[in-house]
């Protein structure tokens, strides 16, 4: 309880300090996550290379990550409104954003 002067009553405690992460959090960038022991994962701030063995082929770094989900796309009246959404949103070196799955990424080592 709030006494005069703003400051807590006689035998109260100001509540702790909620430590927990904010919804939609980033991961921590610092390893990459991994679905297996030794299985590379994409993570984000973690450094690609986008659509490898392509003549597509861009290094960049991993900024976002949309979670694993099902992707559809979106059609109407037979007319595509839009493609299905990709995982992982990533900064190319040439400052490009480039959005793709998983298997569409390897680390820069890989190719």
């Amino acid at each position: 309880m709030i006494g005069e002067n703003n400051t807590p009553s006689a035998g109260t405690e100001p509540a702790p300090a909620d430590k927990s992460e904010p919804a939609g959090s980033e991961p921590d960038a610092a390893e990459p996550q991994t679905a297996d022991a030794g299985a590379w994962a994409p993570a984000v701030g973690v450094d690609v290379i986008v659509h490898p063995g392509s003549d597509r082929a861009v290094p960049g770094v991993v900024v976002h990550d949309f979670g694993d989900f099902r992707a559809h796309a979106v059609t109407a009246n037979d007319t595509t409104i839009s493609e299905p959404a990709r995982r992982w949103a990533v900064q190319t070196v040439e400052g490009a954003l480039v959005f793709a799955d998983t298997d569409q990424l390897v680390p820069p080592d890989a190719e």
